[in-house]
């Protein structure tokens, strides 16, 4: 699983499996997915622009740097409790994405959190992000829960 690309990672996708594993969260939708470092989609399919990272938006490049921006929208999404960019246009949201203009998040949020999905995982230069090994050693001290990845099949 370490070199395969989601490219569609979005609250819609994901699913509640707590009859198995208490706290358990699986992902669906691999129709799009790929196993390379860096995959560039040749022609254009139907997608998800709002949780795309402004290399995707740009050059429909996707890496595990762009699922990791993703993961961060998928974050925002739970503490929001809505779409991202709710309200506007895919054209608006795609220029906002190549802007660089993220979403904000509500007060709510715990600022540490926030900061880390806005600075790291947000940020516009996909190899300054961190890896999502990192970011799940980030979440685990934050929470103080064991996370865990499970591979696919399982």
């Amino acid at each position: 699983m370490e070199n395969l690309k989601k490219r569609r990672l979005k609250t819609a996708g994901t699913y509640l499996a707590t009859d198995i594993i208490p706290g358990l969260v699986k992902l669906s939708g691999f129709g799009l997915a790929r196993k390379a470092l860096v995959y560039s989609m040749k022609s254009i399919k139907k997608l998800t622009i709002r949780w795309m990272a402004p290399e995707t938006v740009e050059m429909f490049r996707f890496s595990q740097k762009s699922d990791v921006y993703s993961y961060g929208v998928l974050i925002y999404e739970i503490f929001s409790q809505c779409e991202p960019y709710e309200g506007r246009t895919s054209q608006d949201v795609k220029a906002l994405i190549r802007k660089g203009q993220v979403n904000t998040f509500p007060a709510k949020t715990p600022r540490k959190l926030a900061e880390y999905v806005k600075d790291k995982m947000w940020d516009r230069n996909p190899s300054a992000r961190p890896n999502m090994s990192t970011v799940m050693v980030f979440l685990t001290k934050y929470t103080g829960m064991t996370l865990e990845v499970a591979a696919l099949g399982e």
